[in-house]
């Protein structure tokens, strides 16, 4: 549970912390553009992702059986869940398998469709904002239309997140920033448990990426590297990425497996990802 409530606050950190900072020292809110942390490029619209079966015939990777979408249960590793270090390799800002994503012309991400091998929805996620464009709640459903969880952020005057409580029916974490550093990203968070409590540490660099993430003293996951256009080059997991002479994604490498992203469109946004030799997803993107 513990490493649930990791991911999530450590995407809150990214994701809603984002702020600037004027020459009075003033902190005021500014909104995020979800599109940009899921490094998409261009006015999309929709994201829709499905996933295959790699079968390997005469040297090549070929699609085999389609493949459900993950049920959105989070599990032990923070990594599997959300992107921690932006931008990676996942079509969103959630990297589920087999699903849609949509986008409001503002950028932001307004709900998540997660679809099982038969193309029937298995679960949904919708998110509220509020007239600044903060992210007020993001609710969990089950393929029946019932609420399965929810999390609600509530912020400072100054635009700065207060507290995120996470939980439905009953609350199981409670998460507040304590500490911020000069740009306003949050870096020290106190998550209060039912029976527990601990401190997440997060630190950024001068451009405001995650380089370091770990509880209490500790920094687990470090390391994180970013060239001078600031595309990322290593994350906090050891994963490396190379790029194209554009800018365009074309390999994430991790513990000796790889992933090949091709088809770029005209946006630059990759349609065809190989992961691995198990795996092929396709993607279609409409825009505004």
């Amino acid at each position: 549970m513990k490493r649930l409530i990791f991911s999530l606050v450590v995407a809150a950190a990214i994701a809603i912390s984002a702020v600037i900072v004027t020459s009075c020292g003033k902190i005021q809110a500014q909104a995020v553009n979800d599109l940009k942390i899921a490094n998409l490029r261009g006015s999309v619209q929709s994201v829709r992702e499905i996933t295959y079966r790699a079968e390997n015939k005469f040297g090549e990777f070929i699609k085999g059986e389609r493949q459900g979408g993950r049920d959105g249960k989070f599990d032990d590793k923070p990594w599997s869940e959300l992107p921690l270090s932006y931008p990676l390799n996942s079509a969103a800002i959630y990297p589920f398998e087999n699903s849609l994503l949509n986008f409001d012309k503002n950028g932001r991400i307004t709900d998540i469709l997660i679809y099982d091998e038969y193309n029937q929805i298995k679960s949904k996620y919708i998110y509220k904002y509020d007239a600044k464009g903060r992210k007020l709640e993001r609710a969990e459903y089950d393929e029946t239309g019932k609420l399965q969880n929810k999390f609600v952020f509530d912020y400072e005057p100054n635009g700065q997140l207060s507290s995120m409580i996470c939980g439905y029916p009953d609350i199981y974490c409670k998460a507040k920033p304590t500490q911020f550093d000069n740009n306003g990203n949050m870096t020290v968070i106190q998550l209060n448990y039912e029976d527990d409590s601990e401190k997440l540490n997060c630190r950024f660099d001068k451009n405001n990426n995650l380089i370091a993430i770990g509880f209490n003293d500790s920094e687990e996951y470090s390391g994180a590297e970013f060239d001078n256009n600031n595309r990322i080059l290593k994350d906090i997991f050891g994963a490396t990425y190379i790029y194209d002479d554009k800018g365009y994604l074309l390999k994430k490498m991790i513990d000796g497996q790889h992933t090949i992203y091709s088809n770029h469109d005209s946006y630059g946004n990759w349609t065809k990802a190989i992961v691995g030799e198990w795996q092929i997803i396709e993607r279609t993107i409409t825009y505004w």
